[in-house]
């Protein structure tokens, strides 16, 4: 199921508000104490008043505030945090059904933070980094159907992918300004490249931000079964020629909001290459593959999915991604 709310961005942005807002709050409650002659009233005062200011429109305390409360407590001794029934109504609403689980301090859920936003005419648009599925992969090229009576349907099928590709062109080169179809043939080779190398590296991490979540997950599992099996070092290059063809044999698009909102274009690539590679366990045996006097002499042809988001919440944060790696009988 796709995931609405992509989990870096948003929880490291939120982290990052918080983080200014509390410093802001702190710094307000100190130039608070100094300017009021040790004035305790006063100084409450203030700092609640900066409080609100930088919390205005939630429910209760912010975690902020509650450090500078905490701040005022320790200073005075005679102060304490005062009932707030608003705050408490958060958290019973927040919790789950069988579990009791209360709201964490300085979290917001995405749900409030949206419904926040909306109240206070703010442009909230959450967005998906990937679809995390495929509108409709791709099975190879069609054959010739041998009787007759099959081939209208045939021509129907032929006609209609035809239309799908043009249309998921025509809807990329307009979301994305200077699109061209072998600027992005190029880049996919690129991604191609780095992605395989980090495979053989064990070195996920380098490509993490060109690849779904959803390939992640099986690079990751791919890589575990590698070590069960006792594959210690992979031996991987390209030949002199890098990707020999590239070609871009499928387009389609895939909505996961019915106003287009989030709209992905999903473009399924090609790739024909020779390429060496061999696996060693730890004593630097080889277990699979071709030794390094052989080189590059393995054809490898494989079919790679890239996908992109186009709708307008991804005009800023998009990038073309790995989607899924295909299996096509040729």
């Amino acid at each position: 199921m796709a995931r609405f709310f992509g989990k870096k961005p948003l929880f490291s942005t939120q982290k990052q508000n918080n983080k200014t807002m509390r410093r802001a709050i702190h710094e307000s409650a100190r130039r608070s104490i100094s300017s009021s002659n040790n004035n305790s009233n006063n100084t409450l005062a203030v700092a609640r008043q900066s409080a609100n200011a930088f919390f205005s429109g939630r429910n209760g305390f912010g975690f902020g505030e509650r450090r500078a409360i905490s701040f005022l407590q320790k200073r005075n001794g005679d102060w304490k945090t005062p009932n707030n029934n608003n705050n408490t109504n958060t958290n019973a609403s927040y919790a789950t059904k069988g579990r009791g689980q209360s709201a964490p301090k300085g979290f917001t859920p995405p749900a409030a933070m949206a419904a926040k936003a909306t109240s206070n005419n703010i442009n909230f648009n959450p967005f998906q980094s990937s679809s995390n599925a495929l509108a409709e992969p791709y099975r190879g090229r069609r054959k010739m159907p041998s009787s007759m009576t099959k081939i209208p349907r045939y021509l129907y099928d032929i006609g209609l992918n035809k239309a799908k590709d043009i249309y998921c062109t025509s809807k990329v080169t307009s979301a994305i300004k200077g699109f061209d179809l072998n600027m992005f043939k190029r880049d996919a080779s690129i991604l191609y490249e780095e992605i395989s190398r980090a495979i053989a590296n064990n070195n996920l991490s380098s490509c993490r931000r060109d690849v779904s979540d959803k390939v992640m997950q099986e690079l990751k599992q791919e890589q575990k079964r590698r070590t069960k099996n006792g594959w210690s070092r992979i031996r991987w290059n390209l030949s002199k020629k890098g990707v020999e063809n590239v070609s871009v044999v499928q387009g389609r698009m895939m909505a996961t909001s019915q106003d287009l909102t989030n709209a992905f274009a999903q473009f399924t690539v090609r790739f024909e290459s020779r390429q060496e590679f061999g696996a060693y366990d730890d004593n630097d045996r080889l277990v699979a593959g071709d030794s390094e006097e052989v080189g590059a002499n393995l054809k490898v042809v494989d079919h790679w999915v890239f996908e992109r988001g186009i709708g307008p919440v991804h005009k800023t944060n998009s990038r073309w991604r790995l989607c899924a790696r295909l299996i096509v009988e040729e």
